[in-house]
């Protein structure tokens, strides 16, 4: 009985062996394959339609929503279009020749309304912009042309913005 007894503790033990292996294997297939997996955080954007003609910059196939702490206080804006290389400088209501109201809406210069060449944003459009916040397209200028912003504010003194490019962020609807 004492060999009958060895034989069996050694054939369990090459079966525990064998399954041991076995779920090593499955667990290393397992992990392999979850590895291989792209992040879920980072999302490659992808081109709309060739129809979508009112999105000169690039077209994300579904929205997206920008998050930013601006002037104290937490804004958001929807957007699936990306403007690249707009020049953006800063004015205010008392800027020479400026009157303190906007041209096309009649409001007050302050910080949100912007100055813009209408044939390359839409009067009365809203708009983002990285830095700064939602822009409405409110007011046009003499020195504003062609991919140039003017970004409003209220008094001179709170005039943060330095000229610099930055990219504009817009919604545009599908056709």
């Amino acid at each position: 009985m004492g060999n009958k007894s060895k034989k069996m503790k050694t054939i369990e033990q090459a079966a525990m062996n064998a399954v041991n292996s076995i779920l090593l294997i499955i667990i290393g297939i397992s992990l392999a394959s979850f590895n291989n997996q792209s992040p879920k955080s980072y999302i490659e954007p992808k081109v709309l339609s060739a129809q979508n003609d009112n999105c000169d910059g690039i077209k994300l196939n579904y929205p997206r929503v920008i998050k930013e702490w601006i002037n104290g206080r937490m804004v958001e804006f929807r957007y699936n279009c990306v403007r690249k290389d707009f020049l953006a400088s800063s004015y205010d209501g008392n800027c020479k020749g400026c009157s303190g109201r906007t041209r096309l809406t009649g409001e007050p210069v302050r910080w949100g309304i912007c100055a813009v060449d209408t044939d390359v944003i839409p009067p009365k459009s809203t708009f983002y912009i990285p830095g700064y916040g939602p822009c409405k397209a409110a007011d046009t200028g003499s020195a504003v042309k062609g991919r140039r912003i003017d970004l409003g504010f209220k008094p001179t003194t709170h005039k943060w913005w330095s000229k610099r490019y930055t990219d504009i962020y817009t919604f545009v609807e599908r056709r």
